[in-house]
């Protein structure tokens, strides 16, 4: 499984504020005070592979098209006899 992330942040602040002037006229000034700028991204690549022995009984594939190595699978009907020596 493979997954990918990004992430793209922008932030301002900005500060407002109002005079008069000696004639009495009102002036607005407006400043940026402060900036941000972010970027993250995450990247992953996961695997993972599930092995299981089975006594006796039948396997069904649910997912034949996606399933790895179908013809590798190894039936060993003979049980093994250890030998103790």
């Amino acid at each position: 499984m493979y997954q990918s992330s990004n992430s793209f942040n922008v932030g301002a602040s900005v500060g407002i504020g109002s005079t008069k002037d000696k004639q009495g006229n009102e002036k607005t000034t407006s400043k940026v005070t402060s900036s941000s700028l972010a970027f993250s991204n995450s990247l992953g690549y996961q695997r993972a592979k599930t092995l299981a022995t089975l006594g006796n009984g039948n396997v069904t594939i649910q997912d034949k098209e996606n399933s790895e190595k179908r013809g590798q699978v190894q039936l060993n009907i003979k049980p093994k006899k250890d030998k103790i020596t």
